[in-house]
């Protein structure tokens, strides 16, 4: 039986639903649910990310734009699609709403593994970023490709 992460939804009450659909078995079942902090609007933004782990099932990232109430720095998370484990997390220093959204790129950086984005809008004279990570090794990425490829990988990835 093949399982493939195909979605996740954002709910008021800042839980996470990961949802299967197979050939065999078409329904959608609940196989996790993570739960985010009160107010924290966890999976505000979610995106599949493939199988960074190499465990035989996609890998996601959850983002969590507002981790200590609103208007406050936010974090993302990358978690095991196979058991709904933690893989890592990030912060982005004084970016506000950090986690507001995601998105898989592709192979950014040449290195054979899927990278992602994180970004969050800022407020309050702090400036909005967007950070690409590696994929294999959850640090900011360091791009090989044409700057222009990853700009074109970016706006294909949120649209």
């Amino acid at each position: 039986m093949s399982s493939k992460l195909t979605r996740a939804f954002h709910l008021a009450s800042a839980v996470v639903l990961i949802v299967v659909a197979s050939r065999e078995s078409p329904a959608q079942v609940e196989i996790f649910q993570i739960d985010g902090q009160t107010s924290s609007h966890f999976g505000y933004a979610v995106a599949n990310l493939g199988d960074l782990d190499h465990d035989g099932i996609d890998d996601f990232i959850a983002g969590e734009p507002d981790r200590n109430g609103p208007g406050t720095l936010g974090w993302a998370y990358v978690y095991s699609g196979k058991a709904g484990t933690l893989i890592r997390g990030h912060a982005a220093g004084d970016v506000d709403y950090f986690g507001q959204s995601v998105a898989s790129l592709g192979d950014v950086d040449a290195d054979g593994e899927s990278d992602y984005a994180v970004g969050g809008m800022g407020l309050f004279g702090v400036s909005g970023t967007v950070v690409v990570y590696s994929g294999a090794r959850g640090s900011p990425a360091t791009v090989t490709k044409k700057k222009t490829s990853m700009l074109a990988a970016i706006r294909t990835a949120t649209l």
